[in-house]
Protein backbone atom coordinates (compact mmCIF):
# COMPACT_ATOMS: atom_id res chain seq x y z
CA UNK A 1 0.00 0.00 0.00
CA UNK A 2 1.31 3.52 -0.75
CA UNK A 3 1.37 6.16 2.42
CA UNK A 4 2.56 9.66 2.07
CA UNK A 5 4.76 11.44 5.08
CA UNK A 6 5.79 14.48 5.82
CA UNK A 7 9.56 14.48 7.09
CA UNK A 8 12.18 16.75 8.58
CA UNK A 9 15.57 16.45 5.40
CA UNK A 10 17.60 15.74 8.10
CA UNK A 11 15.47 11.79 8.27
CA UNK A 12 15.66 11.69 4.44
CA UNK A 13 19.36 12.14 5.39
CA UNK A 14 19.40 9.13 8.17
CA UNK A 15 17.86 6.94 5.45
CA UNK A 16 20.09 7.76 2.58
CA UNK A 17 23.40 7.09 4.84
CA UNK A 18 22.26 4.33 7.00
CA UNK A 19 19.03 2.76 5.32
CA UNK A 20 16.83 2.77 7.32
CA UNK A 21 15.03 5.60 10.09
CA UNK A 22 13.03 4.78 12.90
CA UNK A 23 11.81 7.23 14.98
CA UNK A 24 12.14 7.73 18.61
CA UNK A 25 8.89 9.70 20.30
CA UNK A 26 11.49 10.38 23.05
CA UNK A 27 13.96 12.86 20.25
CA UNK A 28 11.13 14.17 18.62
CA UNK A 29 11.65 17.65 18.01
CA UNK A 30 7.69 17.53 17.65
CA UNK A 31 7.02 16.36 21.02
CA UNK A 32 9.88 18.80 23.00
CA UNK A 33 8.02 21.90 21.29
CA UNK A 34 4.42 20.11 22.40
CA UNK A 35 5.02 17.50 25.06
CA UNK A 36 1.14 17.60 26.24
CA UNK A 37 1.32 15.08 23.23
CA UNK A 38 3.58 11.86 24.52
CA UNK A 39 0.48 10.60 26.39
CA UNK A 40 -1.06 10.71 22.73
CA UNK A 41 1.51 9.51 21.25
CA UNK A 42 2.49 6.64 23.66
CA UNK A 43 -1.35 5.67 22.90
CA UNK A 44 -0.55 4.50 19.73
CA UNK A 45 2.50 3.63 20.55
CA UNK A 46 1.51 0.95 22.52
CA UNK A 47 -1.58 0.45 20.25
CA UNK A 48 1.11 -0.08 17.29
CA UNK A 49 3.51 -2.13 19.74
CA UNK A 50 0.62 -4.61 20.84
CA UNK A 51 -0.82 -5.23 17.39
CA UNK A 52 1.88 -5.88 15.47
CA UNK A 53 4.49 -7.72 17.61
CA UNK A 54 7.15 -4.77 17.96
CA UNK A 55 9.01 -3.04 20.73
CA UNK A 56 9.55 -0.06 18.68
CA UNK A 57 10.24 3.37 20.37
CA UNK A 58 8.30 5.75 18.08
CA UNK A 59 6.31 5.49 15.05
CA UNK A 60 6.48 7.73 11.52
CA UNK A 61 2.91 9.46 10.85
CA UNK A 62 1.71 9.35 7.35
CA UNK A 63 -1.15 9.74 5.47
CA UNK A 64 -3.51 7.76 3.24
CA UNK A 65 -7.20 8.36 2.73
CA UNK A 66 -10.68 6.97 2.93
CA UNK A 67 -14.44 8.07 1.71
CA UNK A 68 -16.07 6.74 4.83
CA UNK A 69 -16.42 3.73 3.77
CA UNK A 70 -13.52 2.32 2.80
CA UNK A 71 -9.71 2.76 2.82
CA UNK A 72 -7.62 3.90 0.18
CA UNK A 73 -4.10 4.62 -1.01
CA UNK A 74 -3.09 7.64 -2.50
CA UNK A 75 -1.91 7.53 -6.44
CA UNK A 76 0.53 10.22 -7.20
CA UNK A 77 1.79 13.74 -6.25
CA UNK A 78 -1.37 15.04 -7.74
CA UNK A 79 -3.68 13.22 -5.91
CA UNK A 80 -2.22 14.10 -2.77
CA UNK A 81 -1.62 17.72 -3.62
CA UNK A 82 -5.41 18.10 -4.50
CA UNK A 83 -6.30 16.15 -1.39
CA UNK A 84 -4.29 18.33 1.26
CA UNK A 85 -5.45 21.64 -0.76
CA UNK A 86 -9.32 20.41 -0.33
CA UNK A 87 -9.02 18.87 3.39
CA UNK A 88 -6.94 22.34 4.11
CA UNK A 89 -9.70 22.92 7.05
CA UNK A 90 -8.36 19.98 8.59
CA UNK A 91 -4.81 20.27 7.51
CA UNK A 92 -4.05 23.74 7.01
CA UNK A 93 -2.69 24.20 10.91
CA UNK A 94 -0.30 20.93 10.70
CA UNK A 95 0.87 21.99 7.03
CA UNK A 96 2.32 25.57 8.52
CA UNK A 97 3.88 24.21 11.05
CA UNK A 98 6.14 21.42 9.39
CA UNK A 99 6.47 23.88 6.00
CA UNK A 100 8.78 25.92 8.13
CA UNK A 101 11.00 22.80 9.26
CA UNK A 102 12.84 22.29 5.61
CA UNK A 103 10.51 19.36 5.78
CA UNK A 104 9.83 17.24 2.05
CA UNK A 105 7.21 14.80 1.38
CA UNK A 106 7.67 10.95 0.92
CA UNK A 107 5.82 8.49 -1.33
CA UNK A 108 6.34 5.19 0.51
CA UNK A 109 5.44 2.25 -0.65
CA UNK A 110 4.64 -0.82 2.30
CA UNK A 111 3.19 -4.52 2.46
CA UNK A 112 -0.14 -3.66 3.31
CA UNK A 113 -0.24 -7.35 5.38
CA UNK A 114 3.07 -6.77 7.20
CA UNK A 115 1.80 -4.57 10.09
CA UNK A 116 -1.51 -2.43 11.45
CA UNK A 117 -0.65 0.53 10.63
CA UNK A 118 -3.92 1.59 13.04
CA UNK A 119 -5.48 4.23 11.03
CA UNK A 120 -7.21 7.33 12.55
CA UNK A 121 -9.46 10.12 10.73
CA UNK A 122 -6.93 13.04 10.69
CA UNK A 123 -10.25 15.09 12.29
CA UNK A 124 -10.53 12.47 15.12
CA UNK A 125 -6.62 12.38 16.04
CA UNK A 126 -7.26 16.28 16.32
CA UNK A 127 -10.09 15.72 18.71
CA UNK A 128 -7.88 13.76 21.03
CA UNK A 129 -5.10 15.94 20.86
CA UNK A 130 -4.67 18.03 24.39
CA UNK A 131 -6.38 19.33 25.72
CA UNK A 132 -9.23 18.28 24.88
CA UNK A 133 -12.08 20.45 24.95
CA UNK A 134 -16.00 18.96 25.52
CA UNK A 135 -18.49 19.05 23.83
CA UNK A 136 -16.52 20.17 20.73
CA UNK A 137 -19.65 19.31 18.56
CA UNK A 138 -19.72 16.45 16.80
CA UNK A 139 -17.59 15.08 19.46
CA UNK A 140 -18.96 14.57 22.95
CA UNK A 141 -16.89 13.21 25.83
CA UNK A 142 -18.30 9.99 25.06
CA UNK A 143 -16.37 10.12 21.90
CA UNK A 144 -13.17 10.09 24.17
CA UNK A 145 -13.73 6.55 25.38
CA UNK A 146 -14.95 5.10 21.84
CA UNK A 147 -12.02 6.65 20.03
CA UNK A 148 -9.24 5.51 23.09
CA UNK A 149 -10.99 2.01 22.53
CA UNK A 150 -10.22 1.70 18.99
CA UNK A 151 -6.92 2.74 19.04
CA UNK A 152 -6.23 -0.06 21.94
CA UNK A 153 -7.94 -2.31 19.79
CA UNK A 154 -5.90 -1.67 16.73
CA UNK A 155 -9.22 -0.92 14.52
CA UNK A 156 -10.56 1.17 12.27
CA UNK A 157 -13.87 3.30 12.87
CA UNK A 158 -16.26 5.58 10.35
CA UNK A 159 -15.55 8.87 12.07
CA UNK A 160 -18.52 11.23 13.23
CA UNK A 161 -16.46 14.02 11.18
CA UNK A 162 -14.60 12.74 8.84
CA UNK A 163 -11.80 14.80 7.09
CA UNK A 164 -11.31 11.73 4.34
CA UNK A 165 -8.07 12.42 5.61
CA UNK A 166 -6.63 9.17 7.14
CA UNK A 167 -3.86 9.34 9.49
CA UNK A 168 -1.30 5.93 9.69
CA UNK A 169 1.47 4.99 11.37
CA UNK A 170 4.14 3.02 10.39
CA UNK A 171 7.22 1.66 11.95
CA UNK A 172 9.91 2.67 10.01
CA UNK A 173 11.32 3.76 6.35
CA UNK A 174 13.97 2.26 4.75
CA UNK A 175 15.24 2.82 1.40
CA UNK A 176 13.33 0.55 -0.46
CA UNK A 177 9.88 2.25 0.60
CA UNK A 178 10.31 5.15 -1.14
CA UNK A 179 9.07 5.83 -4.12
CA UNK A 180 10.10 9.17 -4.47
CA UNK A 181 10.36 12.29 -2.61
CA UNK A 182 8.77 15.94 -3.13
CA UNK A 183 9.50 19.46 -2.08
CA UNK A 184 6.58 20.87 0.33
CA UNK A 185 3.96 22.90 -1.74
CA UNK A 186 1.40 25.92 -0.47
CA UNK A 187 -2.00 24.78 0.33
CA UNK A 188 -3.49 28.22 -1.05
Amino acid sequence: MKFWTIQPKEVLDIIMKEDIYIADFKKSSYIQELPDLMDLYGLFLDSFNAHNDTNLPGLVFAFAQSNNTNLFEIPNIESFRQLMIEKEPAVGGFWTSITKKNACILELEYNADEFNPIFIDFNDFQFLMPPITVPLPPYTEPDIARLVGHIHNGTVETSIFPSYVMQAHLPFIRKENIICGYEMFPLQ
